[in-house]
């Protein structure tokens, strides 16, 4: 009897799969929420000491010193919300200057994000699924950056997913809260709350028409307080700012679009940071998923109306920033809506004829996100590298960069750098001293880098052998960090 070896094999290794996969689906069925606790546990304890990155640096850090050092007279000209600074200060007086400060106050969010997710999922009945969906919104490869950097955008997807709860509980407490510290931690914060209102106001008043509108109002006095309470706290802001949403040095961010071209650059941006990162996979499966939906003329229940109104609401307010801003688009911008996505398209696959395969697809877009982590573009392409667990090794190679000048005793006025570089280590790295490493490119050494994301000018500069040359070079895939030093 011959025996087709390839066959066998074959069969074999699909039998570990299985296996595999059967371990893995029955492990989170019934622990998925430890997990990810656990990860996010994980996540921070190995990051306590970690620098600020990216936008931190000002949106927490440089807003902080201003309430700790007592220079709160100029906090109202900042061109982000003094929240985050103000907790931040207060929580440094309260336990010391350090930088594990801000990743322990983030952990804590994320465990109240983690918390009003597993209280959606039950809304939603999902709960046979739960050990794999779950992971789909909070191991998306943004969050996971987000707790890692201790970014205050872990607060504004913790506080949206409170007031989308609130909107399937129909709990105004719930959404007056979340509407209140949306509204206090950024700008991006005001848009989330804005939808989180409307999509109140359209499912409890428009579609249903129980009450008159003043009489709604009435019922609905405690969510509509609290929008009031947002609006002039921001509008209070705006007028000791003097109506300048940002600082000057971004202020070209809200110019409007140039030319057609520009347009056109633009929402091929949106839609790199909308489908980078591995988010590509679950965007096309939802296309799939509505597809089936609206073939089989099945209806949207209450809770999936809701958020697809949501969902819609928050996508629409950056398209349109397409055609009236220059504002860079970061994927970390879109993940109110993702995980809106991800709740939406799950509960409606339970009534499709892929409901066979729901447990196939859940693993195969978490596979696919994983990669995200591993998305590295060619220079000349910008990358959000604060959305990706990609950019880890930074904080290695800034340690052994700046070391490296501070072993040689370069005079820090001679050196310079770019973005994530640039500044005084004492708002990144909570160091005492005079470090400031400025961003002007005619100093005598410059810290050159990709997490920067270099311009084209930037690129040929430095490449120009006639002018500068590598005084050291680190790297450790898929960063690279080069101390150049200008030839005489």
């Amino acid at each position: 009897m011959a025996f087709d070896r390839e066959k066998i094999s074959q069969s074999y290794q699909n039998f570990i799969i299985r296996k595999i996969y059967f371990i893995m689906y029955k492990f989170l069925k019934g622990n998925t929420f430890i997990f990810i606790y656990l990860l996010y546990l994980i996540i921070v304890i190995f990051n306590l000491n970690s620098c600020y990155f990216w936008d931190n640096i000002a949106i927490t850090s440089k807003e902080a010193h201003l309430f700790f050092d007592g220079d709160i007279t100029n906090i109202f000209t900042q061109s982000k919300q003094p929240f985050i600074g103000s907790v931040t200060a207060a929580l440094w007086s309260l336990f010391g200057y350090k930088l594990w400060v801000s990743h322990v106050l983030i952990l804590i969010f994320s465990f109240f994000l983690v918390y009003n997710t597993q209280k959606l999922v039950e809304l939603l009945k999902l709960n046979q699924y739960t050990g794999l969906i779950i992971l789909i919104p909070l191991a998306e490869p943004t969050v996971l950056s987000q707790i890692l950097i201790a970014s205050p955008d872990v607060l504004l997807l913790a506080f949206f997913v409170m007031g989308l709860r609130a909107l399937l509980e129909k709990s105004k407490i719930q959404l007056a809260v979340s509407i209140i510290f949306l509204g206090l931690i950024s700008n991006r914060g005001m848009f989330a709350s804005a939808v989180l209102f409307l999509t109140y106001f359209v499912v409890n008043f428009i579609y249903t028409k129980e009450k008159a509108f003043f009489a709604w109002i009435y019922s609905n006095a405690v969510p509509i307080l609290a929008v009031v309470i947002s609006l002039l706290y921001n509008f209070i802001l705006l007028t000791a700012r003097k109506w300048e949403i940002v600082t000057p040095e971004y202020s070209n961010h809200y110019l409007p679009p140039a030319s057609i071209n520009q347009i056109i650059r633009h929402g091929a941006e949106f839609s790199l940071r909308l489908l980078e990162n591995g988010r590509i996979f679950m965007f096309g499966f939802a296309a799939l998923v509505l597809y089936y939906f609206v073939k089989s003329k099945r209806k949207l229940t209450d809770y999936e109306r809701t958020l697809l109104i949501v969902f819609a609401a928050h996508l629409s307010i950056y398209v349109v920033f397409i055609f009236i801003s220059s504002m860079p688009f970061s994927a970390r911008y879109f993940l109110p809506f993702y995980f809106t996505l991800s709740l939406l398209i799950f509960s409606l696959l339970q009534r499709t004829i892929l409901n066979k395969r729901i447990k196939l697809i859940a693993a195969l877009i978490l596979l696919f996100q994983f990669t995200g982590n591993l998305w590295v573009y060619p220079d000349v392409v910008a990358k959000s590298w604060d959305c990706t667990l990609a950019h880890y090794p930074y904080y290695e190679l800034r340690n052994e960069c700046f070391s490296y000048i501070d072993e040689k005793q370069i005079d820090y006025a001679d050196v310079s750098g770019g973005f994530c570089f640039y500044s005084d280590r004492k708002y990144v790295e909570l160091l005492e001293g005079n470090k400031l490493v400025n961003s002007e490119q005619n100093r005598k050494y410059y810290i050159y880098s990709n997490i920067s994301n270099p311009t084209d000018e930037e690129m040929a500069l430095f490449s120009d052998k006639t002018k500068w040359e590598v005084e050291k070079s680190f790297s450790k895939w898929p960063v690279k960090v080069v101390l150049y030093r200008q030839k005489k």
